[in-house]
């Protein structure tokens, strides 16, 4: 890929990238860094060359594009496996306004074949497993599909989180411009949509990784927090119970 230039914070951006993009080109729109506060290792920021774009809007073709550049390239170098998150929305955990997502293994199958399991690759119906919150799901049972079928997938497992999140919130109006709180996560093998009615639970924080059963903490006492309340109850607080 070409060299893209770095151009450190942009007009409208609360996130400083400065010292940390990637000289990668990945189109027009968008631009890879790393994550200074990263979660895993590498753990990667896919931003919106627009500083005014925000977190609260739902994703669209530039968007679909760029994510679908970027895990074709990854998932294609090596045995680890690259999966993109979004966390739309500041009920849906997001804690910085410039639109991006985030990219990072999820597997790392050099390491004598452990990995950490995530229940979406176990899964088959949303009906048949024991997640407790509402997840929408579709499989790509041929392979990673094109950048249409991906924007075409996501619009319509967002609007099925849309119409339970209408339903369970009766009554809340979302500002105009603004797309329900959701996750997205995106994985070579399936993408999931997770409508969300709220960040966090008593101090327990959770973006898409939390949901995905990653759990990413600062310190032990939100640990604690986490442990004496149990993973499954928080989530089905932070997300719309089954």
């Amino acid at each position: 890929m070409p060299l893209h230039q770095s151009n450190g914070r942009r007009p409208g951006s609360d996130i400083d990238t400065e010292g940390y993009e990637l000289p990668i080109d990945i189109g027009s729109t968008h631009f890879l860094a790393f994550n200074k506060f990263a979660s895993a290792r590498p753990h990667l920021l896919l931003l919106t060359e627009d500083g005014y774009e925000r977190q609260y809007t739902a994703l669209g073709e530039h968007d679909m594009t760029a994510v679908h550049k970027v895990l074709s390239c990854l998932n294609g170098t090596g045995p680890r496996r690259y999966t993109a998150i979004y966390n739309c929305g500041i009920d849906g955990g997001c804690s910085r306004l410039h639109k991006h997502m985030q990219v990072f293994p999820v597997s790392d199958e050099s390491r004598k074949g452990e990995r950490f399991p995530i229940w979406p690759d176990a899964v088959t119906t949303a009906e048949s497993s024991s997640v407790p919150f509402h997840f929408f799901m579709h499989r790509f049972e041929k392979g990673f599909p094109p950048t249409s079928t991906l924007l075409h997938v996501y619009r319509q497992l967002l609007g099925q989180a849309e119409k339970v999140w209408l339903e369970h919130e009766k009554g809340l109006e979302r500002p105009e411009g603004h797309a329900i709180p959701h996750n997205v996560i995106i994985d070579r093998n399936w993408m999931v949509v997770i409508p969300r009615r709220k960040a966090g639970w008593r101090g327990a924080d959770a973006n898409a990784a939390g949901m995905l059963g990653m759990v990413w903490v600062k310190s032990e006492e939100t640990m604690r927090l986490w442990t004496e309340n149990g993973p499954a109850h928080v989530l089905s607080e932070v997300g719309i119970p089954c």
